[in-house]
């Protein structure tokens, strides 16, 4: 009875060890702020199915995917053997319940035991020969501590069902045939009893093993093995783009914004304890990518062990958790974002990279009433003029005037809104595509209206910037003009005002049906509603936007729109879909200076130019201003084109050169 006893006592102090490390940092986590979204627990279960069980995200990185899905895959069938070495604790022959016993998990125990081992050589070769850039920052050693504890216990169980076939073939067991490596190491022993040894041994060291791996995972990245599973069941449902409303009327609330753990509610801190440290957010972050210092997973490993190492005197009320800015992140950390979302779709843990920044930005701007100083000037111009380009708002719709397109007071009974946005209205080069998009309407006898004096801007770049009372102001505003004229659906060709209206001003009572430019156009070719006769021979790669792509999953339609041209070709990018590369304009950066590193938008013409391009199209005014200077600061203005989807389309479309009258 000393073997059974022995093995519960061992069990009961380790679980002991660990249920005090979980009990330390569920007090830290209950330090935060209540989670503010109700969580879909049936959408939750659908994800864990797939995000964790089908590690899908995992496996968008080939490689380092399926050496993790090996081991992650290898330890789910394998349980069953960590069941079968408690019974063996008070029974030799104990096998797995109901399924235990059958050649079948027999031969898979064996057989996942051999892949978990191919993934831990695998995840060697990559962290000791490779050194991938993404690993920066991670703990070496408690990787490779952990990677030695799973061959550790690959090794011994081998050793262990290495016996449990020579006993099993001794009394004609039938299912131990299925273990087909372990049958192979059993015959290089010549003696049972030295194999007998040999696995008694193995058994206590597997047991200890497994006992120190449990007790060794709360203390760094593999937290995740135990917090994932909840911080995916508790994600947030709503789209990518949409940032949570903050209630600037509260009166008690003296912080606006978050500068401490205590600032961020519990699922966002949750997400600390749930990032793997594997650094994919890092290699697809464009800021970090192109040499600057923000580095997303610094964002919640920053967060995260900066409280940790002071977690005792945090808890007895001896320290305050420390603050972020100053202390563990410097302030251009934060603003270098462009919130592109690439974090986000690569993160296989779902943590909510971008609420983060903003709610650090917030802070800046809300509450110490800080900003970057060139964006201080479109601020201002925002609040005066309703647009960032310090524009008098009188000429918002001079670019109309000749083109005879109605006011909805001239046409109320316009089926569409045309919600031209800023960069339409006021951005020489963007006035073009706005003026195509008007031809490509006309001739679908489309019928539309403008809002004319009533738009402005969306307030995009206010909120992507942390000044949320500014951004507030004009969504009310804007919310108040379109509810007026309720029913009809809106047209844009901006990206950026399509998630704000279609995803953000539901919190502010508008509830508005909005449709990208991009889908549009598609609709009207698939409809026959206008000719793409003319051929444009030229060869394209199309960039999709983040806010059209990552943020509002919009890749196929204008991608179908561009294989409808005649002569055209297409080449994608080594970056595109939902592993794009950004522009370097969102998150505010097209109003703030890059100082550091290479500039974003040069790194993704380069990227155009490396298909060889005659045209570089896009679906964002944004994207479009980015690479026109792009071009020209990588040497590149005289090498291809960059045009706008609806350029192109109104180029491919007959009589393009005649400007329809609107209706």
């Amino acid at each position: 009875m000393i073997k059974p006893v022995l093995v519960i006592l061992l069990t009961l102090v380790a679980l002991g060890y660990l249920s005090r490390i979980l009990y330390v940092y569920f007090s830290l986590l209950v330090k935060a702020k209540p989670m503010p979204d109700r969580p879909d627990i049936v959408k939750g279960v659908k994800d864990f199915f797939v995000m964790v069980l089908g590690q899908k995200k995992v496996l968008r990185w080939h490689y380092s995917g399926i050496l993790h899905a090996l081991i992650f895959w290898g330890f789910i069938v394998l349980f069953t053997t960590i069941v079968e070495m408690y019974g063996e604790a008070f029974s030799s022959d104990f096998v797995f319940p109901i399924i235990g016993g059958t050649k079948p998990l027999a031969f898979m125990q064996n057989l996942f035991t051999l892949l978990v081992l191919v993934g831990v050589s695998m995840a060697l070769y990559l962290r000791i020969v490779v050194k991938p850039k993404r690993y920066e920052g991670s703990d070496h050693k408690d990787a490779l501590v952990i990677l030695a504890c799973i061959t550790g216990i690959m090794l011994t169980l081998l050793l262990m069902h290495a016996h449990r076939y020579q006993v099993g073939i001794e009394n004609d067991v039938a299912y131990v045939k299925g273990y087909f490596a372990s049958m192979a190491i059993a015959g290089l022993f010549r003696s049972p009893d030295t194999l007998h040894l040999v696995a008694e041994i193995s058994y206590w060291t597997h047991l200890v093993i497994i006992l120190f791996f449990m007790v060794w995972i709360p203390r760094g990245k593999h937290l995740h093995l135990i917090t994932i599973i909840p911080n995916i069941l508790l994600r947030k449902r709503y789209p990518r783009g949409k940032l949570r409303k903050m209630d600037l009327e509260d009166e008690e609330v003296e912080i606006f914004g978050a500068n401490s753990w205590t600032h961020f509610n519990m699922k966002d801190m949750l997400d600390t304890y749930a990032c793997m440290e594997c650094g994919r957010c890092t290699a697809v972050c464009p800021a970090n990518s192109t040499g600057k210092e923000l580095d997303p997973k610094k964002l919640h490993t920053g967060i995260r062990y900066s409280a940790q190492s002071q977690k005792e005197a945090i808890l007895k009320g001896e320290e305050e958790f420390p603050e972020l800015l100053g202390n563990v992140f410097s302030k251009d950390f934060f603003w270098q974002c462009t919130t592109c979302g690439a974090c986000m779709e690569e993160c296989p843990a779902t943590n909510d990279h971008i609420d983060k920044i903003m709610e650090v930005r917030r802070y800046m701007v809300l509450t110490e009433g800080e900003m970057k100083p060139e964006t201080q000037q479109a601020m201002r111009s925002l609040e005066n003029q309703y647009n960032p380009f310090n524009m008098s708002h009188s000429t918002r719709f001079d670019w109309a005037k000749e083109l005879n397109i109605p006011s909805i007071q001239e046409n109320p009974d316009a089926e569409y809104l045309y919600w031209v946005g800023c960069f339409g209205c006021f951005d020489d080069r963007n006035k073009k595509v706005t003026m195509d998009l008007a031809k490509i309407m006309n001739s679908a006898g489309i019928s539309y209206a403008l809002l004319k004096d009533e738009e402005k801007c969306t307030g995009d770049p206010a909120r992507r910037v942390g000044n949320e009372y500014l951004f507030q102001m004009l969504a009310e505003e804007n919310v108040e003009t379109l509810n007026k004229y309720k029913g009809k659906k809106i047209i844009t060709q901006c990206p950026h005002c399509f998630n704000t209206i279609g995803n953000e001003y539901p919190d502010f009572g508008g509830d508005f049906e909005i449709i990208h430019h991009t889908e549009l156009i598609d609709h009207l070719i698939k409809n026959k509603k206008i000719n793409l006769e003319n051929e444009v021979a030229q060869k394209m790669t199309y960039h999709d936007s983040c806010y059209l792509g990552r943020h509002n999953d919009i890749y196929d339609a204008p991608r179908d729109a561009l294989n409808k041209i005649k002569g055209a070709t297409i080449q994608e990018m080594e970056r595109s879909g939902s592993k794009s590369f950004c522009c370097g304009a969102g998150g505010g950066q097209m109003f703030m200076e890059e100082t550091e590193g290479k500039r974003v938008n040069v790194e993704r013409i380069e990227e155009a130019s490396r298909t060889n391009p005659d045209v570089v199209v896009s679906n964002c005014p944004f994207c479009l201003s980015m690479f026109e200077d792009g071009k020209k600061s990588a040497g590149l203005a005289d090498k291809f084109e960059t045009k706008d989807l609806a350029e192109v389309v109104a180029q491919a479309m007959k009589e393009t050169d005649e400007l329809c009258k609107g209706e």
